[in-house]
């Protein structure tokens, strides 16, 4: 009996102790599946106040936009609280510092090379990569263009080292010594990310020199085109009938204008006093596309950029460097300066004048969010406080803002709050010995379809890493499509006669079909791409708009 009775008792234990662990696991999982939920909510709080706070900052860059366009630098907002809930917690926005030389929330873009429009000496001039890798550079962007600097790592050569070195530093901790997000200054060796761009857009419109500041905002003339009366109107309503008719004569004598360096060496044929260049190349341009690519702002690029465009040299870089913040407001609009200030020569600035501006529009913020207590981040009643105080759910965005056209846009946003833990893993594995300093993070692809030059020091490219051709199907259809695209850019710019020159699909006043433009009729095959672009499109890189939607 009392061995039934202690049976009885074990077997009740048992079935209270399953019991017990069914009640605990079930208390467990709803519990775990309450905090996943509450992870998930805060994860997205914190996407919702980073793109809150790109919109703020679109915003403030669009309001300067005249002040921009004059060739100013953005002021924007350090950080900001954009709510407070009913527990004290505030979600706050604040800009990391991006460089020791630039705005210290935002770093221009346009004083940075473009890979997309670089040539392979620019490329080479540098100093990050050899003459054979930058040829690798020039050959990839053939097949398509760069839509960041981040995708220089799928070439053949290029090292994650070159594109980011030691610049990035996203500490978690907002106290830390060396400032959060920072990109290192020009004491740094050479990086891409610091020196290269695939956002230089200066919208072809005038900056305002001169008498010019009426005109403010509007086109410039395209004078890579036939004289016709309305050209003639037109120069006349900016400058006067006297001039219109100057500049008639010239065009009508045979002078062509493919390149602002056409313009340049037109006036100083023609002995146009250097005072005037400025206007001239202010009101005058050789091409009717809304943006010039590829331009490089003298005004914010560092003297590694300088030196590497044509007709600069590293003296001239110094100078430009150390000189341009004591250039004033007048002066400001254009890049004539140079020769006013015996920096750079007529010829050289002839050289030069193809690929620079004096302004940027397009602006590289880096934003933290995150939520903090209230009186922690008003702790002591300094203002700044707000900037150093500790988040949490913390999140970092990094983001492109384009104000080159009215309706601003974001040309490239990306979310780099994992950036130090995935340079940290890859310091480890380096440290393993598994991953060889000179092996880039994404996989490299072949980029050349011709045969392998031979390189000064004598080694080929085909001696270059290549991805093993194991679906040749693929590569064949992508030669294809490169060799498509080719065959009719060439068709497009050869030299056509009067009877195969096609119509545009506009017409005049009167209802009848009009011939294509003057500009297209004339436009010479020699004529640099970049420069003279062969239709009227919006050709930057970058897909987002304001309102979010897609380009």
């Amino acid at each position: 009996m009392m061995r039934e009775r202690g049976t009885i008792l074990f077997a009740v234990l048992v079935v209270l102790a399953i019991g017990s662990l069914v009640g605990t696991s079930v208390l467990l999982s709803v519990d775990a599946e309450r905090n996943a939920g509450d992870g998930v909510r805060r994860r997205d709080q914190a996407r919702a106040l980073a793109w809150s706070g790109v919109q703020a900052v679109m915003s403030e860059l669009e309001q300067q936009r005249e002040s921009l366009l004059a060739g100013g630098a953005p002021g924007l907002t350090g950080a900001w609280v954009l709510f407070i809930d009913d527990l004290g917690r505030q979600g706050v926005v604040r800009l990391l510092p991006l460089g020791e030389h630039e705005v210290d929330s935002a770093m221009s873009e346009s004083g940075k090379l473009d890979l997309n429009h670089a040539t392979v000496d620019m490329i080479e001039a540098l100093g990050i990569v050899d003459r054979p890798t930058a040829e690798d550079i020039v050959a990839a962007r053939a097949r398509r263009p760069f839509a960041s600097v981040e995708e220089l790592l799928r070439v053949p050569g290029v090292t994650r080292e070159m594109v980011y070195g030691g610049g990035f530093d996203l500490r978690i901790d907002p106290f830390a010594e060396v400032s959060r997000g920072s990109i290192v200054g020009s004491e740094a060796p050479p990086t891409f990310i610091r020196l290269a761009t695939v956002f230089a857009f200066d919208p072809n419109v005038i900056a305002g020199a001169g008498d010019l500041a009426r005109s403010r905002g509007t086109e410039r003339l395209n004078l890579n085109t036939r004289w016709s009366p309305q050209l003639g109107r037109a120069i006349a309503r900016v400058w006067d009938d006297d001039v219109a008719r100057g500049v008639g004569q010239v065009m009508q004598s045979g002078i062509r204008f493919t390149r602002d360096s056409d313009i340049v060496r037109a006036m100083r044929q023609f002995n146009v006093e250097i005072d005037m260049w400025a206007m001239v190349l202010d009101s005058f341009c050789t091409s009717d596309d809304a943006y010039r690519l590829g331009r490089v702002d003298i005004m914010h690029a560092p003297r590694e950029v300088l030196a590497a465009i044509p007709g600069i040299s590293d003296e001239a870089a110094e100078q430009i460097v150390s000189q341009r913040e004591q250039i004033s407001d007048v002066d400001r609009p254009t890049a004539v300066w140079l020769v006013a200030r015996g920096i750079l020569t007529a010829e050289e600035f002839e050289q030069a004048v193809n690929w620079i501006t004096v302004r940027s529009l397009q602006w590289r913020v880096r934003i933290e969010v995150g939520t903090t207590l209230a009186a922690s981040a008003s702790e002591g009643g300094a203002a700044d406080r707000l900037e150093e105080a500790a988040l949490q759910d913390r999140m970092v965005w990094e983001a492109v803002i384009d104000v080159a056209s009215q309706r601003p846009r974001v040309a490239y946003l990306r979310d780099i709050t994992m950036m130090e833990a995935s340079r940290a893993l890859a310091d480890r594995w380096l440290a393993s010995g598994d991953l060889s300093p000179d092996d880039s993070w994404a996989p490299s692809f072949d980029i050349e379809s011709r045969p392998a030059l031979e390189t000064a020091s004598g080694t080929a490219r085909a001696d270059r890493p290549r991805m093993d051709r194991s679906q040749p199907s693929i590569a064949e259809s992508r030669e294809a499509r490169a060799a498509e695209r080719t065959r009719q850019r060439e068709e497009r710019l050869a030299p056509r006669t009067p009877s195969e020159r096609p119509t545009a699909g506009r017409r005049n006043e009167a209802g009848n079909a009009r011939t294509a433009p003057a500009s297209d009729q004339n436009r010479d095959a020699a004529v640099h791409d970049d420069e003279a672009p062969i239709s009227q499109v919006d050709r930057r890189i970058g897909r987002w708009r304001g309102s979010g939607g897609s380009q």
